[in-house]
């Protein structure tokens, strides 16, 4: 919810749209072609606003429950455009946790150019539940000294990225405001130069919101609302967590019990250090990890970084580069049966370089080695001998070089304290590619070849139209080398009982090991296109949500004869011979589901898993 308003915050409404895009919701304009279909349109008035006659109509939706506005708007006489708006959105309207939205749109006059927004206010009020107090939150913006039709010729001036900054505590804003490339920040700084003056209510507001700040009470509020949102509890200049992994329980290590920190920007505003330490009742080994992080310059967003981890992981979840933070899943996927993930232990060595070389391009340059010793069943030939007496290897060591390319074209991004985040919606793509090159055991007696891996992602969420919105997220893998099963790609299954959006939610952990794979999300939110006709069914507004998760992928080539012990004569998994000029192993994975969401999303009410093989094995 904080994202969404944040990302309300720093939209622009265009009204000329067919949709508006709020709190992740698409709203019809009153403006939008076939508008008819959704408005009931009364002319109250004629007025003028400025110097422009304008004729003042009333809008309001045909269908209370749909995703729509009520209230007026102000054409003008001349050429029809769009001059001011006041609206509400519909009382009826299927929001969670949104008791009122208003937003209002003052235009500059069309005598001008085309119009520009003067001043937008959407004020959102937030109640959980009817009988409690209501949170309203109310952004405005205010524009002023429009130059149109200039071009700026300043070198990279429509390169950098859009990136607004939170207000920061004031004893320390005076120092910061310079090197954030912010004005110079004073206490009466904005109240000099804000084109308009606060009213006396809003002074008000601000003077008792500040007094309360300082209230014990609140801070010990506040502090319980950073522990609940981002999992970690303040104590002084540093930050304990997350609270999440404090605790697991797995039929490998037993009780896991985990300490973590993170510095805060009360310390430093270029360095963020973050560590924990852990350890398992069962496999009596101590686990730890530091990484500390310099933001060398902040207008592109120029990052260095180093990391060490000696851990327990799971194969399953090892390659999934593009894996978001997403700490409810992690901290999940320690408990239960860590071993059917194919449990190792590694030491990660990393430093990494990030850089904002164009707006929306971002580069990161991460040099890694790990030293993996697998807890589970496993061997390798160590040398070109497959034969019966032929040398097995069982730890393995991978060196790599990753260059990874992001590109989203129209984000938007808010810097608070030592921390970036991307909020809003976006209307294009976000594409990341990710090459390895890597070496096995390269310092060893008897090196490996080289091996590459190629990972591409693209994610999107499109309107389509009366049909609700559609998110996607399209990924593929290559690894053309014949490596090891560990440095494979591992189709990401999901064992926990908590939803993950980038997981395929009906699949075990180490299902599937490919060379080459491509996977496809769909999620379509039919918002109230269909249950908002039902009768029965509108007033308990629920939404109607279909889901398809597809994943095809094989092994192009054989990765070599595996051996079937280990030095230990212990069984390593079996895998297929090779079929000649077939791939070893190639299928269709297809599973699609229905849902209702509300309040709380379900899913899996329809599921159907249809596997489609293309060779004669399949799973």
């Amino acid at each position: 919810m904080a994202a969404e308003l944040l990302g309300s915050n720093f939209q622009n409404f265009d009204f000329y749209a067919n949709w508006l895009n709020i709190l992740g919701k698409d709203f019809a304009s009153p403006l939008a072609e076939g508008s008819r279909l959704t408005y009931d349109y009364e002319l109250q008035d004629s007025v003028f606003l400025g110097p422009d006659w304008c004729y003042q109509l009333a809008v309001s939706p045909k269908r209370a429950h749909d995703l729509a506005f009520q209230g007026t708007i102000w054409i003008t006489a001349q050429n029809y455009a769009l001059r001011r708006a006041d609206l509400v959105a519909s009382p009826k309207a299927n929001l969670n946790f949104v008791s009122d939205l208003r937003l209002f749109q003052d235009m500059t006059s069309p005598a001008d150019g085309p119009g520009l927004p003067v001043r937008t206010r959407l004020v959102v009020s937030v109640q959980p539940y009817r009988q409690q107090a209501a949170t309203q939150v109310r952004f405005t913006t205010v524009n002023s000294h429009f130059v149109r039709n200039r071009l700026h010729s300043e070198p990279g001036f429509y390169d950098q990225p859009i990136v607004s900054a939170l207000p920061e505590s004031a004893e320390r804003e005076a120092g910061q405001a310079q090197a954030s490339g912010l004005p110079p920040g004073s206490s009466g700084y904005f109240d000099a130069h804000r084109p308009d003056t606060l009213s006396l209510s809003e002074r008000q507001t601000f003077a008792v919101l500040d007094s309360a700040r300082q209230l014990p009470s609140v801070r010990n509020l506040l502090d319980w609302v950073e522990l609940l949102v981002n999992g970690y509890k303040r104590v002084g200049r540093w930050d304990l967590g997350p609270i999440l992994t404090s605790y697991a329980h797995n039929d490998y290590e037993g009780s896991r019990l985990r300490v973590g920190f993170r510095t805060t920007s009360d310390l430093s505003r270029n360095w963020l250090t973050q560590g924990y330490v852990a350890y398992g009742s069962r496999d009596a080994r101590l686990k730890y990890g530091l990484k500390t992080a310099l933001i060398a310059e902040r207008r592109h967003w120029t990052v260095l970084s180093l990391e060490y981890r000696h851990d327990l992981e799971q194969v399953a979840l090892l390659d999934n580069d593009f894996l978001p933070d997403n700490n409810l899943f992690l901290a999940a996927s320690r408990w239960g049966r860590v071993q059917q993930g194919r449990p190792i232990l590694r030491d990660l060595y990393a430093a990494s370089l990030q850089r904002d070389l164009l707006r929306g391009f971002t580069q990161t340059l991460t040099l890694r080695h790990q030293d993996i010793t697998p807890l589970h069943d496993f061997a390798y030939y160590a040398t070109e001998d497959h034969g019966p007496t032929a040398l097995l290897g069982r730890h393995l060591t991978l060196s790599e070089l990753v260059l990874e390319a992001r590109y989203a074209r129209d984000e938007n991004l808010v810097q608070s304290d030592n921390r970036r985040r991307s909020v809003g919606l976006k209307r294009w793509p976000v594409a990341t590619l990710r090459y390895t090159l890597g070496w096995r055991n390269a310092f060893t007696k008897n090196p490996s070849p080289a091996y590459q891996k190629l990972n591409l992602l693209l994610t999107h969420s499109v309107s389509v139209g009366q049909l609700g919105r559609l998110g996607y997220r399209l990924e593929g893998s290559y690894i053309p080398s014949a490596v090891p099963y560990l440095v494979l790609k591992t189709p990401l299954g999901n064992q926990t009982p908590f939803y993950n959006a980038n997981a395929f939610n009906l699949m075990n952990y180490f299902e599937f090991v490919t060379d080459r794979s491509v996977s496809l999300r769909l999620d379509q939110h039919f918002e109230g296109l269909v249950l908002n006709s039902i009768p029965g069914i509108r007033a308990l507004n629920w939404r109607l949500v279909g889901t398809a998760n597809v994943l095809y992928g094989g092994f192009r080539r054989p990765t070599g004869p595996s051996p079937t012990t280990t030095s230990r004569a212990t069984s390593c998994p079996a895998f297929p011979p090779s079929t000649g000029s077939l791939t070893w192993r190639s299928a269709t994975v297809w599973r699609t589901s229905a849902s209702l969401s509300g309040w709380i999303l379900f899913t899996g009410l329809l599921t159907a898993t249809v596997p489609m093989p293309t060779t004669s094995e399949s799973k």
